[in-house]
């Protein structure tokens, strides 16, 4: 056997594959890979079908569920909410009201702007309805925050629709407050006044008074059964006054 040939079939000393011409040798100690073996970079490289598919769903959930968000952002509803406070038994005016539009759960029974009969009553031909309780403003508005007006009294209550004049009603009177009902006599020089009862001020608003510039009092009243008849006579005769109770 010829010298080359022995030499063409000698190994490596430290197992690796034979260096080409001109390379530069491994340092001593290090881990040279061997014909066939596979390296840290080809491991990193392997495919891994389930890892891929993991990373595919996290990504379409993501997308859907952002498709979901701006869906649920952009179905708004044109509703109606309170523009200022608003006081228990008041019978709703439009500029009680304004017109919003806020993203709104289909389960929320919310007063949208084509359900404007909850506005006045009377003249739209539905039954008057008037709010159970105080509403703040900016509170979206629900059929619940109302009730039919006859439905809010008692057995034994009536109420009453007044027109006074200015200085026949307190100046500070609002919406809920109790007054007293008094009869003053038919003579302009008898200083005398009959007490009739006690009333509560269930609807109320001002209006420019048809004889001066003062205004009228326009409100309904809740009052006893007994002396509604004698109070709506007494208003009649332009001799019925209204007194603000202390602390109301």
């Amino acid at each position: 056997m010829s010298m080359g040939q022995s030499l063409g079939r000698t190994a490596s000393p430290t197992g690796a594959s034979p260096l080409a011409p001109g390379a530069t040798p491994p340092p001593p100690g290090a881990q040279v890979a061997k014909p066939g073996q596979a390296t840290s970079l080809n491991r990193r490289r392997r495919w891994r079908p389930g890892l891929f598919a993991l990373g595919l769903a996290t990504v379409a959930a993501a997308a859907i569920g952002g498709i979901i968000l701006v869906q649920s952002v952009s179905q708004t509803e044109s509703v109606l909410v309170a523009a200022t406070d608003l006081q228990r038994g008041q019978v709703l005016q439009v500029s009680d009201v304004r017109v919003a539009d806020v993203a709104v759960s289909p389960d929320v029974n919310v007063l949208k702007l084509s359900e404007q009969a909850f506005l006045g009553g009377e003249s739209s031909g539905e039954p008057v309805r008037v709010l159970r309780g105080f509403v703040p403003a900016g509170t979206v508005l629900s059929e619940d925050h109302f009730q039919e007006q006859n439905e809010a009294l008692a057995a034994d209550e009536a109420l009453i629709g007044l027109r006074l004049e200015s200085g026949s009603y307190p100046s500070l009177l609002q919406v809920g407050d109790s007054v007293e009902i008094y009869v003053v006599a038919e003579r302009v020089d008898d200083a005398t006044a009959e007490f009739l009862g006690v009333a509560e001020v269930w609807t109320m608003w001002q209006t420019p008074s048809e004889e001066d510039r003062t205004e009228d009092l326009v409100a309904d009243l809740v009052v006893n059964q007994g002396i509604r008849a004698e109070a709506l006579q007494a208003h009649s005769e332009g001799r019925l006054r209204l007194t603000l109770i202390s602390g109301s």
